[in-house]
């Protein structure tokens, strides 16, 4: 895959709560998978996939919960997935469903792969993850992923409807009982994850009342949602990635080859197959972002220096200086004076 594989923070929020409620060290658990605490402020930003895997796997085994993708899946509407979750509960019925999760996922996870097959009489709905993950272990992932489908499919047949089967990758975990979270026959080490139910249903509209269901997306927020995707190009995602980092200052190079799956050596081939150039990258995002504080006279120059990853605001100004050839709070003052000197209003 040629973009490194982002999913909006709405995916990971239900196990961040789910971890508070129970007391458990959430932070540290961010901090060691290197997720960007701070991008998950915003629910709509998007986060390093890889990190958010590492994170619910590390959970899971460490706090003793083997079954927590099942727990937080069950806990989890579709319609608390923010704009996608908006989006899904106002298809038609489960074929319009269906078909608008496999134009939309690409909006909401660039690592995801959704599809469904007709096999005979059945549906079978399947999931999965890019093969950038063969070897990371993924079911907490896969099961949490299966349950939110779950919840999509009984948006159309209700809350008590069960599949026919359930398909698993990997093999049957010792000590939980899977079949009860569905309340359907699982079957591991399966080739792919699937959901499993009868044609006859696809025609079926969505019984929730009207009432229950979240507001429409207007078509500006839609516009705003798209284009705040995951990018699915190398340089579009390595600046989504590096900008849910910046706070943090985690902007080395070795972040963004693990959020690609690659060594730092054959990561750095990439880049320079792409003809791209790590740090000049890592200096637009700054700058950018530079740009949009400074254009808010109200925030001081150490905030700002703080939300870019600087330690020292001494750093931030020097880096400035590189960038444009003036302090930073000389260049406010220069914009503010003269609006339109640069084409643009700052």
């Amino acid at each position: 895959m040629n973009a490194i594989p982002l999913i909006r923070a709405h995916a990971v929020l239900p196990f961040i709560q789910f971890l508070d409620q129970i007391g458990a060290p959430t932070e540290r658990f961010l901090k060691q998978a290197k997720v960007p605490g701070f991008a998950l402020e915003d629910p709509e930003a998007v986060v390093p996939l890889s990190s958010s895997l590492i994170f619910l796997e590390q959970v899971a085994r460490r706090e003793g919960i083997q079954q927590l993708g099942l727990v937080v899946g069950q806990k989890t509407a579709v319609s608390q997935l923010g704009s996608f979750g908006r989006i899904l509960c106002q298809s038609l019925t489960l074929y319009d469903l269906l078909h608008t999760i496999g134009f939309m996922i690409n909006n909401f996870s660039s690592g995801e792969r959704f599809g469904f097959t007709l096999v005979g009489n059945q549906v079978w709905l399947q999931h999965d993850l890019v093969d950038l993950f063969p070897s990371m272990a993924i079911f907490q992932a896969n099961c949490y992923s299966l349950m939110l489908y779950l919840d999509a499919l009984r948006l159309v047949m209700g809350p008590s409807w069960q599949p026919t089967a359930v398909r698993l990758r990997g093999p049957k975990p010792k000590g939980i009982d899977c079949e009860s979270f569905f309340n359907a026959p699982i079957y591991f080490e399966q080739s792919i994850n699937a959901i499993i139910f009868p044609c006859s249903l696809l025609s079926q509209p969505l019984k929730q009342a009207a009432k229950s269901l979240p507001e429409p997306l207007h078509p500006e927020d839609f516009q705003i949602w798209q284009q705040s995707a995951p990018a699915q190009d190398l340089s579009g995602s390595l600046k989504q990635l590096l900008r849910s980092h910046l706070r943090d200052g985690q902007l080395a190079i070795d972040l963004a080859a693990s959020a690609s799956g690659m060594s730092v050596r054959s990561f750095q081939r990439r880049l320079t197959a792409e003809g791209l150039i790590y740090s000049k990258l890592v200096d637009q995002v700054r700058f950018e972002k530079a740009i949009q504080l400074l254009s808010e006279p109200t925030i001081a120059m150490v905030e700002i220096a703080s939300d870019l990853g600087y330690t020292d605001p001494a750093n931030f100004t020097r880096a400035f200086r590189r960038w444009t050839g003036v302090s930073p709070r000389t260049f406010r003052c220069q914009q503010m004076q003269s609006p339109d000197s640069t084409g643009t209003l700052i």
